[in-house]
């Protein structure tokens, strides 16, 4: 039972061959702009991860990564990790071994141990965590302040 921080993750923008496909697929000049705003990651190290909504699905929202980072300061957003692209960024395959698992808090991403705990539950563990985290550095300031004196 418990979490585990991964790191801070950032935005990473849509990529030339994502816009170019869909330029090519969308005639309407809006919806290429509303579908190239909507192409953006959230990134760590080589990985990269997608808003999921509520429902379970993909975020295609516009601008999903800049609004996930916003709420994540208050409360947890599941977010997938993302395995392959099918064909285009809009085709893409999550990694459903680690569904319900990630979640975003305050800009860091967190993987859970288990599938089945819900927002609020995971907000307490990350809670504890990060609780748990703190107590830790100031044991360690004071023990090697000590040790300096």
């Amino acid at each position: 039972m418990g979490v585990k921080c991964l790191g801070e993750v950032t935005i990473e923008p849509a990529i030339w061959n994502d816009i170019l496909m869909i330029m090519n697929e969308i005639a309407d000049r809006e919806e290429q702009i509303k579908r190239a705003a909507a192409i953006e990651y959230l990134k760590l190290e080589k990985m990269r991860y997608i808003p999921i909504t509520e429902k379970g699905e993909v975020d295609q929202s516009e601008n999903r990564c800049t609004v996930l980072l916003e709420r994540s300061k208050k409360e947890p957003q599941l977010v997938g990790e993302i395995s392959e692209f099918k064909t285009a960024s809009t085709d893409l395959s999550i990694n459903f071994d680690m569904m319900n698992r990630l979640w975003v808090y305050d800009g860091k991403l967190y993987q859970s141990t288990r599938n089945d705990y819900n927002q609020k539950q995971i907000h307490l563990l990350i809670l504890d965590f990060l609780d748990k985290e703190e107590r830790k550095f100031k044991n360690l300031e004071r023990k090697f302040k000590n040790k300096e004196a």
